[in-house]
């Protein structure tokens, strides 16, 4: 059995005292080394998501259970689209009701409210990354493809995020 170490609740909580105010951050489908990350970060600050290489970097209050070697990002936002939609749709409130059939709505696209886009409806969006994500809405009997802004990695054969179909192993029938 290996040694034990324990912690009282008193010692716990002034050890996490100097990262009550930390954030943990991680950029979804791509390692980067600390140095990379502190460079790239100073540039993307202002940003909003924010993005490293192409990617989104999801952030969340540091909390004294963090183990950075699990997978603790449950969940993350995004920025989705619906290509094709008619015009009239192109309303926050019919933008957010579409949205929430994709995932939970956090806001609308500035550009996209008074459909100076033109092409498609933008929504920023909280997706839960353990659940298989929506790939098409029906509005009003139509079907509309959902695109997510720079996600990468969503499997076309299940519509999880973070591994791709060509990662299944293909197991041979008999």
């Amino acid at each position: 059995m290996p040694p034990k170490v324990c912690f009282s609740e008193e010692a716990r909580n002034l050890l996490s005292e100097p990262y009550k105010e930390a954030i943990v951050i991680k950029v979804l489908g791509k390692n980067l080394s600390y140095t990379a990350m502190f460079h790239k970060l100073k540039g993307v600050l202002l940003g909003v998501p924010w993005m490293i290489f192409g990617h989104y970097i999801a952030v969340k209050p540091w909390a004294p259970d963090f183990k950075p070697c699990e997978k603790t990002f449950k969940e993350t936002m995004v920025w989705i689209w619906n290509a094709g939609l008619s015009i009239w749709f192109y309303q926050e409130k019919a933008m957010m009701r579409i949205a929430s059939a994709v995932a939970k709505p956090v806001r609308v696209d500035l550009a996209t409210k008074p459909a100076e886009q033109g092409k498609f409806a933008q929504a920023y969006v909280q997706i839960i990354l353990g659940l298989p994500v929506v790939r098409s809405v029906i509005v009003d009997k139509f079907e509309y493809k959902v695109e997510y802004e720079c996600l990468h990695l969503i499997c076309d054969k299940c519509n999880y995020f973070g591994h791709s179909a060509t990662d299944y192993i293909m197991t041979p029938i008999e």
